[in-house]
């Protein structure tokens, strides 16, 4: 087997030369740079029946694996909004620089690609449903970057609504320059005896749940509606969070 984690550019060249070789290949995402590239390598791990997946590491989180058992249950019911964001800092001033500013190296995208990417699978994991049409607009925190401040062409910022296979809607939004980040996953259900289930990453892993049966005041809404407890993942849920959940190109 043979793990694929360089810059973003050597990613199909020697995912294609691992299954030329007869490996199995784990290739950090994305595949490629661009569409059609990542689509010749899924035909090329076809016809040398390899398995060759790409890692989303969050769907490990006991958390995620818990939202994925609620929701494939029928505890949380239909899924009609989700919303959430992945915020990182770690670009947020001029002189702060990294390959994965280039797009010779790191692709035409970046921070949606980089990180929105994590947002929208676990969506699609923790839902079961599928992204089916996307609105973006994109925008530059930064127009210039490093000592010899040369000019960026990839994005810092990105603000997005979505729906989905299933019909639900949702936003979110994307960025590599807010200070105090943090990245949330929030779905709902609309229907009545409706449940929520979010999830966060930073500063450390967590999650809630929420219900609700009926339209009430907070003076008479039940505490722990109105403040809904922190999960506390059951040891299945630790068991399940071990398993392999790569995705398959």
């Amino acid at each position: 087997m043979v793990h694929v984690c360089t810059p973003n550019h050597l990613h199909a060249p020697l995912s294609l030369a691992a299954l030329a070789a007869g490996k199995h290949v784990v290739c950090e995402k994305p595949l490629a740079t661009d569409a059609e590239t990542a689509r010749g390598l899924t035909r090329a791990a076809h016809e040398a029946d390899r398995v060759a997946v790409v890692p989303f590491v969050y769907r490990f989180h006991p958390m995620a694996r818990e939202a994925r058992a609620r929701v494939a249950s029928g505890a949380v019911g239909r899924i009609g909004l989700a919303h959430g964001g992945y915020l990182q800092d770690w670009l947020l001033h001029p002189e702060e620089d990294n390959w994965r500013v280039d797009p010779k190296i790191g692709g035409p995208t970046r921070a949606f690609g980089d990180i929105g990417s994590h947002w929208c699978d676990m969506l699609e994991f923790v839902t079961g449903d599928r992204i089916n049409a996307v609105s973006a607009q994109t925008s530059r925190f930064n127009e210039h970057r490093g000592e010899a401040g040369r000019a960026v062409t990839t994005e810092d910022l990105v603000a997005l609504q979505f729906s989905t296979e299933g019909g639900a809607v949702g936003t979110a939004v994307i960025s590599q320059v807010s200070p105090a980040a943090r990245t949330s996953w929030c779905w709902r259900s609309p229907a009545p005896r409706a449940r929520s289930a979010s999830t966060r990453n930073a500063p450390r892993p967590s999650g809630r749940a929420g219900a609700t049966t009926r339209r009430s005041s907070p003076a008479t809404t039940p505490a722990s509606v109105r403040t809904p407890p922190a999960w506390s993942p059951s040891r299945s849920a630790i068991r399940r969070a071990t398993r392999t959940a790569s995705t398959p190109w």
